[in-house]
């Protein structure tokens, strides 16, 4: 028996378990065949890690069963030789002894055992192997340890707890992430020693996307070091940008992964000068002349309309263009649209949309006459008989005959403009006037608007309170719209150089037909303007204001200087746009007083159909040369942004507007119908390349800069944790390829707010 304990304690002891053996001689005989059995011959017991002591003894000959008993209690009975009891608490010594039993019999010698619930004795340190930092909410993780001596072994062999059960809760092994927070997971083993790390519960991502090229426009080198991956969330809101590795901690089971395949992704762009809807309502509803860039082009689109809509009491469209020219060098008079439609009225606009084409049934209607005046900055076209020719420039005021739409034609016509808007990679603008303004809001707040629009309202130099009541009323009925706000003032300031209503420093050229001393007017005397622009600014609403010619871009600046200085606020946000000739000793002011620049790249080069029989030849060589910059302002301390001014550039993609600000060049030969180029110095079609700015320039125009003429940067713009998830995917990034290939870029999906609005199929 001496061996017997002895071999036995050696095992115990090798467990490190604390063990106390008693030999009990006798015990209750139950039936004289009882001192036939003998209790078992060894008897052993250990305390394991997971809190669980382990017995086994010899097994008696001719015993069928075992009767355990604890503490003095019976335990259970069993047929084998071994015995685990789970319930044990740590640190507590507990008594066993076991009798054989066969039958009826049990055998009166009994093996007593005093074993204590081990402290892990054997684990002499402990660690976390394996574990989650960052888990997504709706995740879940297997829990590892690691005992020093040991290897590494499953959560069960341990104690885990979670100090936010709220946030991460253990169970069974298993970390479940259940909201967005913190909790520290700690390990223990039996003998005392934890082990404890930090989990951040990050909220689920409604999707992630990765294997791409991110640009997020955040920080100077956004350009250079793309990012992998973005996690979107569920809310519509960016989650993170990073690495796949870091993206993928966002996904749960639910999150749809998407794989880039090394497509570029790009904020949402922002039009900062847009006019909706666009020309949706002349595709819908009017003739239709944009992108017609020739008389004969224009003249048989009008013809055919004429032909398919008989029954039409007036006719009215769009998109005309101003600098086309018949098969002897005239430009558009009232006798073209005589010949197509003698007996009806007919009204075309321009596609910049300051001039009008009437038929002589139109002007008679009218009763414009040779005797009419034109409102102030406006100009009534004469011909050779001293006769109006038929065009008017910015005097719609004249035309007393009315075009009106239904609520249901305007609410079509947004839905085309978003449509369209979505498929060149908008997903925000803002506008130069109030088009369909209340059918925008209607939508919007029925779930139907897919941009972030915000709208201005129009002024009236003849009603200047009248104007701004308009504009607070505007502002009233959009508030609460989640998408679409009315959040700035429209001035014109002058009209447009094709009209020769552009206000001027320095008089037009002979060419322009207006004699040697014209400069034509501002459309708003300085005094009012100022007084106007000083008025909205002290109510917190911005200055959008149209300036075409130097002189009006100077009185702009001049107002806008007086209304800043006086109105009491400190962030304005100024903007003005078009900016086509600007003197040099003007730059300058557009830093000093934080003027935003709108640009409309898509005119930087001389035009074709247009440069020769318009800029140049109404503002002479040098003024033609040096028109629309953009680098020399911005090298001034203007922020620049950019747009088409909508539906003046009727293919409003913002990649020919980029490429044509990189190259200051023809930028899509086939719209224009001329040999494409190329080099991008080829001086055909080269507008003064000193005024070329890059691509980081252009993109970061149409994303955060729009935005921040918006007042959305903290929204909109870039790709950042905490924005609106506005993005699009690009089939080629034009941060790598050729600037002159950047105009045939496509968008393949369009993002707002985490959903698709626009995929290329």
């Amino acid at each position: 028996m001496g061996k017997l304990l002895k071999k036995t304690l050696s095992v115990l002891l090798a467990l490190a378990v604390v063990v106390t053996f008693t030999p009990m001689i006798g015990g209750i005989a139950t039936a004289d065949a009882a001192t036939k059995l003998s209790a078992p011959a060894s008897f052993s017991g250990t305390a394991s890690s997971d809190k669980a002591i382990k017995l086994s003894w010899s097994k008696s000959a001719g015993a069928s069963k075992y009767i355990v008993y604890k503490n003095g209690k019976k335990l259970k009975t069993i047929s084998s030789a071994s015995l685990t009891d789970k319930d044990v608490k740590k640190g507590k010594t507990y008594k066993y002894y076991v009798k054989a039993k066969k039958g009826k019999q049990t055998s009166k010698a009994t093996w007593t055992i005093k074993v204590k619930a081990a402290k892990n004795g054997n684990v002499s340190s402990l660690s976390v192997a394996d574990n989650s930092k960052k888990l997504a909410a709706g995740s879940t993780a297997a829990l590892k340890a690691k005992l020093t001596p040991s290897k590494s072994i499953v959560s069960k062999s341990v104690t885990w707890s979670s100090s936010n059960s709220k946030v991460a809760a253990v169970k069974n092994g298993k970390l479940t992430a259940k909201t967005a927070g913190t909790a520290k997971i700690t390990a223990r083993a039996h003998n005392g020693k934890t082990s404890a790390y930090k989990i951040t519960v990050v909220k689920a991502a409604a999707s992630i996307y990765t294997n791409g090229k991110i640009y997020t426009v955040e920080g100077k080198d956004w350009d250079k070091k793309p990012q992998k991956a973005m996690a979107v969330s569920s809310d519509g809101s960016i989650l993170a940008t990073g690495t796949d590795a870091a993206i993928k901690v966002y996904a749960n089971n639910k999150t749809k992964a998407v794989d880039l395949k090394g497509k570029s992704v790009y904020p949402g762009f922002v039009d900062s000068h847009v006019h909706p809807p666009g020309t949706a309502m002349t595709e819908l509803f009017e003739i239709d002349c944009y992108g017609l860039m020739k008389a004969a082009d224009t003249l048989t689109c009008i013809r055919d309309f004429v032909t398919e809509h008989p029954d039409e009491a007036i006719y009215w469209g769009n998109g005309f263009n101003m600098g086309m020219v018949d098969e002897t060098g005239n430009p558009p008079t009232k006798e073209w649209l005589d010949e197509i439609c003698p007996d009806k009225p007919m009204i075309l606009t321009s596609y910049d949309g300051h001039s009008l084409w009437l038929n002589s049934v139109a002007l008679k209607a009218c009763n414009i006459t040779s005797e009419s005046k034109a409102p102030a900055g406006g100009r009534i076209q004469l011909g050779a008989d001293g006769e109006p020719n038929g065009i008017l420039t910015d005097a719609s005021s004249l035309v007393t005959l009315t075009h009106t739409y239904s609520d249901e034609q305007y609410r079509e016509g947004m839905a085309l403009f978003m449509e369209s808007m979505n498929g060149w990679g908008y997903t925000a603008c803002s506008t130069g006037g109030n088009g369909a303004l209340k059918q925008a809001v209607d939508m919007d707040r029925e779930g139907k608007i897919t941009m972030h629009i915000n709208y201005s309202s129009a002024f009236d130099p003849e009603d200047v309170d009248g104007s701004i009541a308009q504009l607070e009323e505007f502002a009233q009925y959009a508030k609460g719209a989640k998408n679409v706000k009315v959040g700035a003032m429209k001035f014109f300031t002058d009209g447009v150089v094709e009209g020769s209503t552009a206000y001027l420093l320095e008089p037009y050229t002979e060419g322009a037909g207006m004699g040697s001393n014209w400069t034509s007017a501002p459309k708003v005397d300085a005094d009012t303007m100022k007084e106007a622009m000083l008025k909205i600014s002290q109510k917190g609403y911005q200055i959008h204001t149209h300036a075409i010619g130097d002189a009006a871009v100077r009185q702009t600046l001049d107002c806008i200087e007086y209304a800043q200085k006086n109105a009491g606020r400190s962030d304005y946000r100024s903007a003005i746009t078009h900016l086509q000739v600007v003197s040099e000793q003007d730059k300058a002011r557009f830093g000093d007083l934080g003027i935003i620049a709108i640009t409309q790249p898509y005119w930087f080069l001389k035009e074709p159909d247009w440069y020769d029989t318009v800029d140049e030849l109404v503002l002479g060589p040098e003024r033609a040369w040096n028109e629309y910059p953009m680098k020399s302002l911005i090298d001034h301390g203007a922020l620049p942004t950019a747009s088409g001014d909508y539906p003046v550039s009727s293919v409003n993609n913002p990649f020919w507007a980029i490429e044509c600000g990189i190259t200051r060049n023809l930028e899509n030969a086939e719209y224009y119908d001329v040999a494409d180029i190329t080099d991008m110095n080829d001086t055909t079609w080269l507008l003064n390349p000193a005024e070329r700015v890059s691509a980081k320039t252009m993109i970061e125009a149409y994303t955060i800069n729009g935005a921040y003429q918006m007042f959305e940067e903290d929204q909109i713009g870039s790709l950042k944790s905490g924005k609106r998830a506005d993005f699009i995917i690009l089939d080629k990034d034009p941060m790598k390829i050729n600037p002159l290939e950047i105009d045939s870029i496509k968008v393949l999906e369009t993002y707002k707010d985490g959903k698709k609005v626009y995929e290329n199929k």
